[in-house]
């Protein structure tokens, strides 16, 4: 059993090298090479064990994201990421006041939400906001969460005059399966997340457009999303391996 851990978790760890270089790779061609601050990449654990999280956090990596609220606290509260990683724990613990992101604002009420909880906790005594990525739903698809393109501003000026306690770190998309599947040189999705920046920054003077955070790219799109002007990507399966859904 010891001999499996150790196994998968040098595979977790050369994996996420490979994709680190790759990062590296497409913000030197995104920049001309002269990147001065490489895109943050998310590993996103999602169905895998907390000894696949502890080894990428043995290799160095330091942000990590999950889907699942149920998953999210039984992660946080293992004996073992206390024990090996008591410094990531606090960033996956399903207690608001440990969040440090929320990629998935998508509407006043959520907001709203955040931001009640936020002002309960012990970081917001002590002056830290809670950073927030408002999703924006670039496909259209009826299945995703999001707002629509044309509600981003008047969604950012809600968080930015009624809840102080959060900070807008950027705008977040999924986007759709085929436009990854058919993009080479660019995509839709993207594009749109892209407009959607500069027409917010433009609407609420906000100044430059890199105030504010792309969120775009995951495993099978995360290099096109970086040329693209991505910031933040999200990587999950190329990391730790194909999910299981099974549970």
């Amino acid at each position: 059993q010891e001999m499996s851990v150790v196994t998968g978790g040098t595979e977790v760890a050369s994996r996420l090298q490979s994709v680190l270089q790759r990062i590296a790779s497409a913000a030197a061609a995104a920049s001309g090479g002269s990147a001065k601050q490489l895109p943050r990449l998310v590993a996103v654990s999602k169905t895998k064990p907390i000894s696949d999280i502890v080894a990428a956090y043995s290799a160095g990596q330091r942000h990590f994201g999950e889907n699942y609220v149920q998953e999210l606290y039984e992660k946080s509260h293992s004996p073992r990421s206390s024990r090996s990683a008591r410094t990531f724990a606090g960033i996956l613990s399903v207690i608001v006041n440990n969040l440090d992101t929320m990629e998935t604002v998508d509407s006043e009420k959520l907001a709203n939400l955040l931001h009640k909880e936020w002002t309960k906790t012990s970081a917001y005594e002590s002056g830290s906001k809670l950073r927030v990525f408002i999703q924006v739903n670039t496909s259209n698809e009826e299945q995703k969460y999001g707002c629509q393109p044309n509600q981003v501003v008047g969604l950012a000026g809600h968080l930015l005059e009624n809840c102080p306690a959060i900070s807008l770190a950027g705008l977040m998309t999924i986007g759709s399966l085929e436009a990854s599947h058919q993009a080479e040189d660019g995509n839709a999705d993207f594009e749109r997340l892209v407009l959607c920046r500069r027409e917010l920054t433009a609407a609420l003077k906000l100044g430059g457009e890199e105030q504010l955070e792309l969120s775009m790219g995951m495993s099978s799109d995360f290099e096109l999303a970086i040329k693209m002007g991505s910031t933040n990507v999200r990587v999950g399966s190329t990391i730790f391996g194909e999910r299981n859904y099974s549970k």
